[in-house]
């Protein structure tokens, strides 16, 4: 014999159900996210994911003829600490969508 739940728990199932649904789809959004950030010469690029780290990069060659020594490494950090940034605040983004739906 199956004793039926309170409706008032049937509910909060329910609401547990749909909120792990809306973390999954997060999940799935975050993980495909890609954000491209371009060179200032814009003939260069980098490409991170949506856990921060750079899935690809594009660059001509003689970027190393453009920026000579610290200049190259100078503009890869500022070109990497912009794609976090951005890849940052779209995450954020995503996980309080999630969070203001409850």
């Amino acid at each position: 014999m199956d004793i039926p739940l309170h409706p008032k728990v049937v509910t909060e199932i329910a609401r547990g159900r749909e909120f792990l649904d809306r973390i999954r789809s997060a999940r799935r959004t975050i993980a495909g996210l890609r954000v491209t950030v371009p060179c200032p010469d814009g003939d260069n690029e980098i490409v991170l994911a949506g856990d921060g780290m750079v899935v690809d990069a594009a660059f001509t060659a003689d970027v190393f003829d453009r920026y000579p020594g610290e200049e190259l490494g100078e503009l890869l950090l500022a070109m990497s600490a912009e794609g976090f940034a951005q890849v940052s605040t779209k995450v954020t983004a995503e996980v309080a969508g999630v969070l203001e739906q409850q």
